[in-house]
Order: structure tokens, then sequence, then C-alpha cells
């Protein structure tokens, strides 16, 4: 069944020309109708002819040209799904004066606003509705009717054309929710398109990194953005949201000295929601990445929002969210820089065993190592380093050897038997020389009952 809908564009101060164009939201590049109106206009009515109940994208455009795709800046979504229906009729009077007036004797007409119409009936005075199919034919492509039961129009009957729509209703959809429909990104480096703004891109890419180029700011509508969700499909860990040209996203989740970013990231189990306002795109949903680099305990190795610490190499390509954190954010006292981390048989600086080692030019780091170890306070909070006698790298991080404090054992010493001394017919009791072993079971280290845990890191 093909229906119209039906629009009315008010002012448009607009110099050139304005684009509206027309698609289906299941096939949004895809324009199925389009039109160029020379601007400014004041009022204007238009009246788009569509086969299929869904729903579709109306979006005005301001283009240089009339033949040009020009400017976003407004998107429409019109819901052609509803059951809704209003009528029209069209009269005629046989040998009448207006143009599609059929003559005394005929027996049809042609109207060429008929053309694209969904005819619902056809009514003659003193007889009653034709049967369709049976009494009339409608050609919808020239606005024809023909009646076919021999019945013919004489001078004076009204002749009336039944017109049935159905009512498509209209909103706008930057404040329709999370988004419109679902975009599945499979290339390792998928280019947003802005026709498919407000639509739901799912990271459903094969390889272990993957980037999203966000379109020009300039090319989407205020108020309109997309909803990246890396949580349902894809292999890459944290695929990387690349801004176009000079363009941000604005974000103050992390404590940086700056909160305009051009690259952002989506980690397994995330998603964000970006919108374009005041000339930035902006972060609206809770963003789990602000806990990146924290460091976890769990009782679970392959956790899925952590690394555990244990001294391997990582690539920053795949997880570029936490290399930026280590390059950006923590400071140069709770890292080092070393470029023998790429080797097989590298270790950690032994003071330094808790932190983060970066290679000076490759996007590769090693995590921590703190197998085996137990955890302690700085000796200051607020002011590190100033402990260096008990600690040689005194910041988050650094090593501390183990070490026995001062401290007493109860001690009972054996006795031998005395020895005569002959001369004063005395008998002496000394001391007798033995060692006592302390400790409930003996072992290489000093240690109290506890808990097996692993440590990692918030990616």
């Amino acid at each position: 069944m093909s229906f119209l809908i039906k629009n009315t564009v008010g002012v448009v101060n607009f110099t050139d020309w304005l684009h509206i164009t027309c698609s289906k939201v299941s096939e949004p590049g895809t324009i199925i109708w389009e039109d160029w109106v020379d601007a400014p206009i004041s009022n204007y009515n238009y009246s788009i002819p569509v086969n299929d109940a869904e729903n579709y994208y109306i979006r005005y455009y301001d283009a240089p040209t009339n033949s040009s795709l020009g400017t976003l800046h407004l998107e429409l979504i019109v819901n052609a799904l509803t059951s809704d229906i209003v009528f029209e009729r069209r009269w005629y009077l046989v040998g009448g004066p207006g143009d599609h007036d059929p003559e005394n004797g005929d027996t049809g007409l042609t109207d060429p606003y008929l053309i694209n119409k969904t005819v619902y009936g056809v009514f003659k005075e003193a007889f009653r509705y034709f049967k369709p199919s049976d009494e009339y034919t409608f050609n919808e492509l020239t606005g024809e009717i023909n009646v076919i039961n021999g019945t013919q129009f004489n001078t004076g009957e009204r002749v009336m054309v039944e017109i049935k729509y159905s009512v498509a209703s209209q909103s706008s959809i930057t404040a329709s929710g999370l988004y419109t429909f679902t975009i599945e990104a499979e290339d390792q480096t998928y280019t947003i398109d802005p026709a498919d703004q407000n639509c739901r891109i799912v990271c459903a890419g094969s390889a272990s990194t993957q980037k999203l180029l966000l379109p020009l700011l300039s090319a989407v509508s205020e108020g309109s953005g997309y909803f990246i969700d890396n949580s349902i499909k894809g292999t890459a860990i944290q695929p990387a949201i690349l801004c176009n040209g000079s363009d941000n996203i604005l974000f103050n989740g992390f404590m940086f000295g700056d909160d305009h970013f051009s690259e952002f990231w989506v980690s397994r189990g995330e998603h964000v929601l970006l919108r374009k306002r005041n000339g930035f795109w902006e972060l609206l949903t809770d963003y789990k990445g602000v806990h990146v680099g924290e460091k976890r305990t769990v009782g679970f190795k392959s956790h899925p929002t952590i690394l555990t610490e244990s001294g391997q190499l990582i690539d920053g390509e795949e997880y570029p969210r936490l290399y930026w954190w280590i390059k950006n954010v923590l400071p140069g006292t709770h890292k080092y820089t070393e470029d023998g981390i790429l080797g097989g048989g590298w270790s950690h600086n032994l003071n330094k065993t808790g932190q983060f080692a970066i290679h000076s030019t490759q996007k590769k780091f090693r995590m921590p190592k703190t197998w085996n170890l137990s955890e302690r306070g700085l000796a200051n909070f607020e002011s590190y380093g100033s402990d260096t006698a008990n600690r040689f790298w005194d910041y988050p991080g650094g090593w501390q050897n183990e070490m026995v404090g001062p401290h007493t054992h109860p001690f009972d010493p054996d006795t031998q038997p005395g020895y005569s001394d002959n001369a004063n017919d005395r008998v002496v009791t000394i001391p007798g020389h033995s060692s006592k072993e302390t400790g409930l079971n003996s072992g290489t280290e000093q240690r109290v009952k506890n808990n097996g845990v692993i440590y990692g890191r918030f990616i």
C-alpha cells in the first residue's frame, strides 16, 4: 500500500538551498526521495510518496547548490507504522468546469492528483459505491479510474473519489532515548557515517584491536550522536574512539589537567553515549573508565576488567586506555622507563617491582610484579620519598625487604654438675652451654596467618 508523508517547513533563513531527503531507518544510507528548495523560505508544504509501512528519516541540509548534499542541520524520524487512517474525498461534476471533470457519457476520469494515492472507493450520484476490481479499476501511476460495469456518467451528476492515507506521526529523534537502530561495526578501522547518527554501534570486529572514527561534528545535528557498545560481540578488548579533525570529546573524570580528548576508549563490557552539544562531543553515560589503573585485589586471574600484576609485557595498542593513563596521569616517580622490557629474560628493577615499566619509544609496557608480596602503607601518604632509610624507593610500588625487629626470648639454660675445690672443700655449680630454637614452625621467613590473593590493575 502506498501513501504520503506530508510535512510543512516554516521559516528557513538559509541563503542557498534547503535540501530535504527521505530514507528508511532500516536503510539510512539509501535516499528514496529528495528535493532542493530555493532558500530563504517562510513556508513550504511537501508530500513524500512511500510504499512501505515503517520508520523513515527526514533530513534537512543547508546545500550550496541544488545538486549537493550540504551540511546536516536537522533530522526527524517519521513513524509510518501506525494503524491510524485518514480519508480525503475529492468531488467531480460531470460536464463541469474543472480541468479533470468527466464529460457526459464518459466511463471514467483521469486526475494527476490521484497519482500514487490509495483510492478507497468511487461513488456516483444516483447509483452507489462501485465495487473495486469488479466495477472499476484504478491506475495509481496515471491517476486514471475506469468504470467497467457498463455505467456511464451523465451531465450534472456528482462523482466522488475517496482517498485513504496512513497517518505518519513525526518526532525529532534528538531527544528519543539512547538510540533508534543498531549497526554492527566489523572493520578493524570503522568510519562512522554521519547519516547513521543516533544509532547504536556494536563493536563486532574479529581483530585484537579496533578503531572507530567519528564523523565531523559539523555533519551531525545538535543533540544527536552515537551509542557505542562493546558489551556483546567483538574480539578487541579496548576499542579506541577517534575524533575527526580538531574535534574533541569533553570529559573531566580523570585526574588530568585537560578535559579535551581527541581519543577515547570503550573497554569490554562497557558502552558510551556521545552526543553533540555546543561544538563538542559530550559523554552522557556513566563511564567505568574513571577507575583505570586502580589496584584491585581479586580471587580470579581472568577477571575481565583487570590485568594481573605478573610483570607481563603488554601491548598499548590492545590496552590503549591503560597505556594513556600510565603515560599521562601516573606520576614519573610511580613508573620507570626501561627499553629492555621487550626481552624475554627481562626482570623488574628490584626496588621498583611494584611499578609499571614502559618503553621509551614503543607503545609497550610491563605490568608490576607483586607475586608473593604483602602490602604495607608508606610512611607518609601525602609526602612521598621521605623514608628512604627504610624503603630505598619510597613511592607506591617501591619494594622493601624483610626485616626482624628488636625482640626478647625467655631463656632457661641447663646446668652441669659441680666439682670439688680441695683447698677449700667447696662444691660449685657452673651454668652449662646450650641453644634454644624459637618459633612454632621452622621456615625461611617471618609471616602471619594469611589468605592468598591476586593483585591486579583495572584496565
